[in-house]
């Protein structure tokens, strides 16, 4: 019995709705088994820290710019793209959250988890619907 994603709570399971999975097969032409979703992760000052180091070292050897195309210098970026299966059940971390996408706040989100895939991540909240309370 499928309900609304209004009903969501922390460990509950969910999953993409009807109307995403036929969005998706049609629009990209995939088989539903194929599709995925896209979500994204925040990252952590660790992995931010690693980009900059790299990002310094690659200046130094002459790879790259420190500056844009605008000549500000060039920040880590914030977030990471996720993709999550079409036809995947997932773990709700967090029924109700905002994240920041890049440097700008996203509402209506909910954090989810694959069990499958060992990925976790933010999607939009109307894009799910509850299949079961864990």
């Amino acid at each position: 019995i499928c309900r609304k994603g209004e009903n969501m709570r922390k460990n509950d399971l969910v999953q993409f709705t009807q109307v995403v999975k036929e969005d998706i097969a049609d629009r990209y032409r995939h088989d539903e088994s194929d599709g995925v979703v896209g979500g994204f992760r925040s990252l952590t000052w660790e992995e931010r820290e690693v980009w900059t180091t790299k990002h310094n070292e690659a200046v130094r050897a002459g790879h790259t710019t420190w500056y844009d195309s605008a000549g500000e210098g060039k920040l880590a970026p914030m977030t990471e793209s996720v993709s999550f299966p079409l036809n995947g059940v997932f773990i709700v971390l967090k029924a109700r959250t905002t994240a920041y996408r890049g440097y700008g706040k996203t509402k209506g989100l909910t954090s989810i988890a694959c069990p499958s895939t060992g990925r976790v991540g933010f999607v939009k909240r109307h894009l799910l619907e509850l299949v079961g309370e864990q």
